[in-house]
């Protein structure tokens, strides 16, 4: 038997295989092995239309027949093999046999737009409607002020690390090349002594990261309170 799956529209009562009607009778199937192209479909809206000849009306196909092949949408001009039946509005596609031609998608070339190509500077951005949009699609104040505070910690970890690199490699070169003279006169040695401190680089590189994390609280906090209703009006 067929059992519907409670999708109700224009047409009625939509199953599986076909549509039936608001009675549950299933309509029979008036042609079988029938050639079709798909003139357009719409995933969104979850229907279509095929081509079926030159003398015959368009045929009505709609989402749910698509089950069975696997497929959530079909594009423009793929050839079919299907199962048409009489409904009461008109021709419908009951049941797909096969998929036998899906086109393919034009070249990235053919679809951009002729032109020169040209060198241009962004005048204006606005931040604010970026995390608009990011609200409006789900995201929480929580998890933006994370992505900011992530991206400090990131930030200030790379800083960090190659500034005590950096420090250190500069203070073995001096401690061994002693390239930094001084003069005599004014101070009791004539090159500049090196002495590394293991406490005091540890505490200025942590004190480095809190300075970074916290310059990320304030922006996260103002990006956070944006309203996508204020911002995308």
């Amino acid at each position: 038997g067929i059992t519907p799956v409670g999708m109700r529209g224009r047409f009625g009562v939509w199953s599986s295989v076909g549509m039936t009607e608001d009675l549950g009778t299933d309509q029979p199937v008036a042609q079988q092995g029938v050639t079709a192209v798909v003139k357009w479909f719409n995933p969104f809206k979850g229907f279509g239309f095929v081509r079926l000849g030159e003398d015959q009306p368009d045929a009505f196909l709609h989402a749910s027949v698509l089950v069975p092949t696997g497929h959530q949408e079909l594009p423009e001009g793929t050839t079919i093999i299907c199962e048409v039946s009489e409904g009461p509005r008109g021709l419908q596609v009951a049941a797909i046999t096969s998929i036998e031609e899906i086109p393919d998608a034009p070249p990235v070339s053919e679809s951009r737009p002729q032109g020169a190509l040209m060198e241009g500077t962004v005048k204006f951005y606005n931040h604010a409607r970026g995390f608009a949009i990011l609200k409006s699609m789900g995201a929480t104040s929580g998890s933006i002020m994370k992505i900011f505070f992530l991206q400090g910690l990131v930030i200030s970890l790379t800083g960090t690390v190659l500034g005590v690199l950096g420090g250190l490699g500069l203070c073995e070169l001096l401690s061994r090349y002693q390239f930094i003279e001084l003069p005599s006169n004014v101070y009791p040695m004539t090159t500049l002594p090196i002495k590394v401190l293991p406490a005091d680089v540890a505490i200025i590189a942590c004190c480095s990261i809190i300075i970074s994390l916290s310059a990320t609280i304030y922006p996260s906090w103002k990006a956070s309170r944006v309203k996508p209703a204020e911002v995308l009006s």
